[in-house]
């Protein structure tokens, strides 16, 4: 879900593609209505991607993650607490417990300190 592509036409969707009626990801759940089952096309509810989604950032984007968090926050000093950034790394390679939320933060950071970098914007 991180395509350039993908992301620009999500943001180019009109607001009703995005929340109908109550009901989230309606260009997704219409445009799999012949594909997945309704129950799974209609749930309200997300599967828990916790302990999946710091799988991935340890191993698959663990150059991406060290690299930001060792070499780059500067670049986000002035929107985020990068100190926090820091200790949730150090806890999160060691081995050490993290919640989920704390896991969320850090990849936020880390998803905006490299659109800041490739923007060249400044806070």
């Amino acid at each position: 879900f991180m395509d350039k592509r993908l992301l620009e036409f999500c943001l180019a969707l009109p607001s009703e593609q995005k929340l109908y009626q109550g009901w989230s990801r309606m260009v997704l759940r219409r445009g799999m209505a012949d594909i997945l089952p309704k129950a799974v096309q209609w749930r309200g509810g997300k599967a828990h991607m916790g302990p999946n989604f710091i799988h991935g950032l340890l191993t698959l984007n663990r150059q991406v993650f060290d690299d930001v968090i060792l070499n780059k926050l500067e670049l986000i000093e002035g929107y985020v607490d990068t100190d926090f950034l820091r200790q949730v790394h150090r806890r999160m390679t060691s081995g050490g417990r993290v919640r989920e939320k704390d896991c969320m933060t850090v990849w936020q950071g880390i998803i905006l300190a490299l659109w800041l970098d490739r923007t060249q914007a400044t806070p």
